[in-house]
């Protein structure tokens, strides 16, 4: 996956398919130098019915994200940087964010990396793909 510096954010530019077998070890490598994700690093997903190849094409997005979490702050700045906007579904847990994923309210959802098995179990798979990882230093 080919990737830009873009101050203290990483962006995966190419759109993976996202399947069940996608696991906390396969985001290790790019959110992360010591080999775990951790906090500070974040997915960010989105409905493949879209056809998104790129973060930059979110513009005007609702995105459904965690309040007070890694995902959340990297996610802000992101869009900041590049002059993007969106329009903030916030949820308070991990529950309320699949909930509502599930329930067809966000174009694109943004989770900590440490919670990718978590969400991989609870959402179909086959109908998002995985469109960034967003970390910071």
């Amino acid at each position: 996956m080919k990737k830009v510096i873009v101050s203290t954010v990483i962006i995966g530019l190419s759109a993976l398919p996202w399947t069940t077998a996608l696991s906390a070890q396969d985001i290790e490598s790019t959110c992360s130098d010591d080999g775990r994700a951790q906090g500070r690093c974040a997915m960010v997903m989105a409905r493949s019915e879209f056809g998104l190849d790129s973060l930059l094409q979110a513009d005007g997005a609702a995105v459904c994200f965690i309040s007070g979490t890694e995902a959340a702050r990297l996610l802000e700045e992101y869009y900041e940087k590049n002059g993007m906007s969106y329009s903030p579904l916030v949820y308070d847990n991990l529950d309320g964010l699949i909930f509502n994923v599930n329930g067809g309210a966000c174009d694109l959802f943004v989770f900590d990396a440490r919670d990718v098995n978590s969400v991989s179990n609870k959402i179909p798979t086959n109908q998002f793909a995985a469109l960034a990882e967003l970390s910071g230093d």
